[in-house]
């Protein structure tokens, strides 16, 4: 998005997700200065409802042009500036495991030495008797940034990966033949089924 198109209200939420490393302006002679430390003190969470804008343009006691114009240059530090680094000071790992029994769980770990890859197998002992296996692979893998921290979701399934199925699953879903609702609901086998992925002759065994 060009720079002439960039709203307030968008520069705002972006820089609050990133108020951790606000200080590091402080103490720059820096226009903007009052504004950082407005938003250090008042440690906005983007989960959270942010304030419109008139309103924080009265708590700050700025005219709008100049909350504006602080705000976007503060943006364009942050963006630009070669001297700025983000620093991740922790890393956090949630496990997702899903079965063709409808059960799954959620479990968190604090370290975890070696990421497995997507594909890869896993051999999980802890909840066998809620998923009915202790034998998966990694589907996905999603990092994401917030609040300084690096959080690693791992989804595993049940069995093993089989590079056809998710090529042929993925292509079902770009062509709608699948919906979001048959992913979340259905076991991998009926999604086999409903596709025809699973010959009839080894149904009917």
């Amino acid at each position: 998005m060009k720079p002439e198109n960039l709203t307030p209200k968008g520069i705002f939420e972006d820089i609050v997700s990133m108020t951790w490393t606000l200080p590091f302006y402080l103490g720059k002679g820096k226009e903007y200065e009052e504004l950082v430390k407005f938003i250090c003190e008042k440690k906005y969470d983007q989960q959270k409802s942010i304030p419109p804008i008139k309103n924080l343009v009265k708590e700050t006691g700025l005219s709008y042009s100049i909350f504006s114009k602080f705000l976007k240059n503060l943006y364009k530090d942050l963006r630009e500036d070669e001297d700025f680094v983000m620093d991740t000071h922790e890393v956090k790992y949630r496990f997702w495991v899903s079965s063709s029994h409808g059960r799954g769980v959620i479990f968190d770990l604090k370290n975890l030495p070696v990421v497995p890859r997507t594909g890869e197998s896993v051999e999980l002992s802890y909840f066998r008797e809620c998923c009915g296996s202790n034998t998966f692979y990694v589907k996905n893998i999603k990092h994401a940034f917030r609040n300084g921290c690096q959080f690693v979701e791992i989804e595993l399934a049940e069995g093993d990966y089989n590079l056809f199925w998710h090529l042929r699953l993925d292509e079902a879903i770009e062509k709608k033949e699948v919906d979001w609702d048959d992913l979340f609901e259905k076991s991998a086998y009926q999604l086999k089924e409903q596709l025809d992925v699973i010959p009839k002759w080894y149904r009917n065994l």
